[in-house]
């Protein structure tokens, strides 16, 4: 079971100091061993979804739950920690540089392919999905123009499958400001 309480002071060994342990690393303490698996899992279940369409599915629920779970913990224990001040910049930035790079890619891919292969009548709506998931709000993008997301064709945007990484984005800044404002 995991705790809140802040981690405690790795051993040392030798004469040079020890450095603290990034939260939610195995040399903090709070890895979790039981959880290992589970992204294996939700990759699986993604995949089953897609292959035998509608039969199995939840993957990216497991992901959502685990990513908020893992985020959420580690902010909470470091609010926890009287020696670790809490600094939303740092926060964010640390966020922006784990989840845009690979976003970054997939998008000047999307794009690539998109002016090699598609009509230039859908290249516009290519730039405005591009822009919806670059600044995490792809999700609701989609709603407002009332896109199917089981619907097949070409006319389905490539990217209507990063909806997921802006619901954890969303969650990850709503989080964010809600512990810095009670922390």
């Amino acid at each position: 079971m995991m705790t809140l309480a802040p981690s405690r002071p790795a051993a040392r060994t030798g004469s040079a100091p020890a450095a603290k342990p990034r939260s939610g690393t195995r040399d903090s303490g709070f890895y979790r061993h039981d959880l290992d698996g589970l992204r294996g899992v939700a990759i699986a279940l993604v995949a089953v979804f897609h292959v035998w369409f509608g039969r199995v599915s939840g993957g990216v629920d497991v992901f959502l739950a685990l990513s908020g779970f893992f985020f959420g913990g580690r902010l909470l224990r470091a609010a926890l920690d009287t020696s670790t001040v809490l600094r939303p910049v740092p926060e964010v930035v640390r966020l922006v540089r784990r989840l845009l790079p690979a976003l970054i890619v997939v998008l000047a891919a999307g794009a690539v392919l998109t002016i090699l292969i598609q009509p230039e009548t859908r290249w516009e709506t290519f730039a405005d999905q591009s822009l919806a998931s670059l600044g995490y709000y792809q999700n609701w993008e989609l709603a407002s123009t009332a896109s199917d997301y089981l619907r097949a064709g070409e006319t389905v945007s490539p990217l209507q499958h990063i909806w997921s990484m802006s619901v954890q984005g969303q969650f990850y800044i709503a989080l964010l400001a809600i512990i810095f404002a009670f922390a």
